[in-house]
């Protein structure tokens, strides 16, 4: 009997995601996605595997995510704690 192995799945920063996995790792429309893409500088650029084909790296999508986290955090802890 021969069995076969899955290929290995490649770690996050490696991966390159389509349209659908960025919207579901952002929550974010895909209008706001591209849009993010355009005009916000922090956010990660796609590049493009062929002309129809666009992704991201998946690393880099939630390392923003990351840093908005810590952002929120870091304004979090600036406001004073009203008794």
């Amino acid at each position: 009997m021969t069995t076969s192995k899955a290929p290995p799945v490649a770690p996050v920063e490696k991966r390159a995601i389509r349209m659908p996995r960025v919207i579901d790792l952002t929550s974010m429309s895909r209008a706001t996605v591209w849009r993010k893409a355009k005009d916000d500088p922090s956010f990660p650029k796609p590049f493009h595997l062929s002309a129809g084909i666009a992704v991201w790296d998946e690393g880099e999508v939630v390392s923003w995510l990351d840093s908005k986290k810590a952002a929120r955090a870091s304004v979090a802890s600036d406001q004073p704690i009203s008794q």
